[in-house]
C-alpha cells in the first residue's frame, strides 16, 4: 500500500487532521449514529477522505437551522479545504446519516 502520510504536504496533513476531528466531533454531538466509517485514499493527484455516518442526518446541506449556532464548524471546514485548493462536500438528509467528502491535491512529490 502506498505510504498517504508521503504524499500529502505538511499543510494537507494538519488540515485533513483538523477535518477528520471536526467531523467525528460533529457526529458525536448531532448525529446520534452507531457507526461511522473513516476512508482515505489516494485517486489520481489527490487525496479522498471519507467519514460517513448512519445517525440521523440533516436537511439543507451544511446548515442545520434548528440549532442556533450550526454549521459554523462545516464552514470552517470548507474555508481551510479551499484554502489547500480542495473541497469539501456534505451530503445529508434526514434519517439518511452524513457523509463528509474531503478533496485535496497531493504534493508535487507524491
Amino acid at each position: 500500500a502506498e505510504d498517504m502520510e508521503e504524499m500529502l504536504s505538511p499543510d494537507s496533513k494538519v488540515a485533513a487532521y483538523r477535518m477528520l476531528q471536526e467531523s467525528l466531533n460533529n457526529v458525536i454531538k448531532h448525529a446520534s449514529a452507531t457507526s461511522v466509517k473513516v476512508e482515505l485514499r489516494r485517486q489520481d493527484t489527490k487525496a479522498l477522505l471519507f467519514i460517513s455516518d448512519d445517525g440521523c442526518g440533516f436537511e439543507g446541506g451544511t446548515e442545520r437551522p434548528s440549532q442556533e449556532g450550526a454549521g459554523h464548524g462545516l464552514r470552517a471546514m470548507k474555508e481551510r479545504c479551499a484554502l489547500l485548493g480542495g473541497t469539501l462536500d456534505v451530503i445529508s438528509a434526514a434519517g439518511e446519516g452524513t457523509l463528509v467528502r474531503v478533496e485535496v491535491p497531493l504534493s508535487k512529490n507524491g
